[in-house]
């Protein structure tokens, strides 16, 4: 009896100490921390993450491990170098190698991110100065397009370097030299408290440096004793802007129809093609084109260039160019420090206008429609959409048509109902969306009436029945359903008495019937005319059918 007793106890502490490990966390740990030490420099001792269950490590762990700086942590814009920042858990761990971090700070921190979810921080360490293990100068900042005795748009900036490329900012102060490498100008260089300067935190910052001679491909060498030189990228010395795509006019309104194209140049004829980043801006010559006009481009008038080139798109003017007398616009380009271009002279037409016209107002059933579309300015050769509506408000595409070198196109349609039509230009490169004003043609309804005599006069008998049956035109099933009225007129002395009239509704094939008895003798007629509807007005009587009843 002790025993079961000793039994149930056992059983009853391992079932309390079941929900504690079950609900230890499983997540990442920095179990190894980084070592820190110089800038630039492999740490001795290099981090290890682990996947841990309370304390234990979790050795079946998969997924993988990346790390990174803590956000606020050490020196902001350092770079965390290490042989792979992600690395694949083996065994639930990650070790980490030639880890490193290139700028000196206090108080670094990494951040282990696992793929299955988690992260963890390590402790604080330190980054110092790499004191001594300069071994080279490197440009932080390069050079740019400079002006014949302009400073540079740029001003360069030289390191001492580790081997690695880090910035020893710890360094003591050396003293840098600029020098001429190509020099395809022959220029002089100079600078602001001449071309040695001392560094500051393993920094030297050089200003007002200038070449007094333009020049396509010139690169700077900095030196420095006992270190390896270093040789900037190519850098140019322009002196003026050039329009190498003039811009042609077109109408008000709408894009030029050449977009200008302007060039950095150095000298005459040789591009600044290593220049990318001077700012070119376009305006309208003083006193040339409409007074008031502004002159608008996408995305701005300034354009940054790229390999020497500003290029310009959806630039256009807002009003015509005066005539008589003759002034037609110019574009003028301006870049600090360069000698401005001005275009080549063009001229703008008036607002385009897109039009539509029919040939008919109202027309009957069956009949053709003429419907024109003009553009009266820069509409040769464009696609244009005709529409038509019988609301005013739900437009749908009958055709597309082209229109021919005058900006005229055409279409011949027989309508089956009253529609509005309109043109709809849907836009071009160089020429905005256009919709035009609307016009109406009226379809006027018919009625067939059967049987017919084709205008002879049938004699019949007294009392005789016949069946008359109309069929109307248009008749469509989307359409409301038209009303046909039958009238019976018959003679008494020199007048035309009506005797009855009787509507009926057209059936979904477009006919309506009716059964008349000829009781009285004398002269007869019949005819039949469908009413008007919101879509059919202005219906047309059919022919008179005659009858002499003996």
């Amino acid at each position: 009896m002790k025993r079961v007793v000793a039994s149930v106890v056992v059983a009853f502490l391992l079932v309390g100490l079941l929900p504690a490990a079950a609900l230890a966390a499983t997540g990442p740990k920095v179990t190894v921390q980084p070592g820190g030490g110089a800038a630039g420099v492999a740490w001795s001792q290099q981090p290890q993450v682990s996947i841990l269950t309370g304390k234990n490590v979790e050795t079946t762990a998969t997924g993988t491990i990346t790390l990174s700086i803590k956000a606020g942590s050490g020196t902001s814009g350092a770079t965390l170098s290490c042989a792979a920042l992600t690395v694949t858990l083996v065994g639930g761990v990650a070790a980490f190698s030639g880890c490193s971090i290139d700028i000196a700070g206090t108080g670094y921190r990494l951040t282990a991110t696992w793929s299955q979810g988690g992260h963890a921080d390590s402790g604080n360490f330190n980054i110092t100065g790499a004191v001594g293990l300069a071994t080279k100068l490197g440009f932080t900042v390069q050079p740019a397009r400079g002006t014949p005795g302009g400073a540079f748009a740029v001003q360069p900036s030289i390191a001492l370097q580790t081997a690695a490329g880090a910035t020893v900012t710890g360094a003591p102060a050396t003293s840098i030299t600029l020098a001429l490498g190509a020099n395809p100008g022959g220029g002089t260089l100079s600078c602001t408290g001449g071309v040695a300067k001392t560094t500051v935190s393993g920094v030297a910052t050089f200003n007002g440096c200038t070449l007094d001679k333009v020049g396509v491909g010139y690169t700077l060498v900095a030196s420095a004793s006992a270190l390896a030189s270093a040789t900037s990228a190519l850098f140019d010395v322009a002196d003026q802007l050039a329009f190498t795509t003039q811009p042609t006019g077109a109408a008000v309104g709408l894009t030029l129809a050449t977009q200008p194209v302007v060039a950095i140049r150095a000298g005459a004829s040789a591009t600044a093609t290593h220049d990318s980043t001077t700012s070119v801006t376009l305006s309208i010559k003083a006193g040339t084109g409409a007074p008031g006009a502004i002159l608008t481009c996408t995305g701005g008038l300034s354009k940054v260039a790229v390999n020497g080139v500003a290029t310009f798109a959806g630039c256009a003017i807002n009003k015509a160019s005066p005539t008589p007398p003759p002034n037609p616009y110019q574009l003028v380009a301006t870049a600090g420090g360069l000698t401005s271009a001005t275009s080549s002279p063009f001229t703008l037409g008036s607002t385009a206008n897109l039009t539509v016209t029919n040939s008919a107002s109202v027309i009957t059933w069956g009949s053709q429609v003429m419907i024109t579309v003009r553009f009266d300015q820069a509409g040769a050769n464009r696609a244009v959409q005709l529409q038509g509506t019988r609301d005013g408000v739900n437009w749908t595409t009958i055709v597309t048509l082209g229109t021919d070198p005058s900006g005229i196109g055409s279409f011949v349609y027989r309508p089956a109902t009253n529609l509005f039509y309109r043109a709809v230009f849907a836009g071009a490169p160089d020429l905005g969306a256009l919709t035009s004003n609307t016009t109406r043609t009226v379809v006027r309804q018919i009625a067939l009436l059967r049987p017919t005599n084709f205008g002879a006069i049938r004699s019949i008998a007294r009392n005789r029945s016949i069946t008359f049956t109309t069929t109307v035109r248009p008749s469509r099933p989307e359409l409301p359903a038209a009303r046909v009225s039958f009238v019976f007129y018959h003679r008494v002395g020199s007048f035309w008495t009506l005797v009855t009239r009787r509507d009926v509704f057209i059936n979904s094939l477009g006919k309506a019937s009716t059964t008349f008895r000829f009781t009285v003798a004398g002269s007869w007629y019949v005819r039949t005319i469908a009413n008007p509807t919101p879509y059919n007005a202005n219906s047309v009587w059919s022919p008179l059918e005659r009858y002499r009843v003996r």
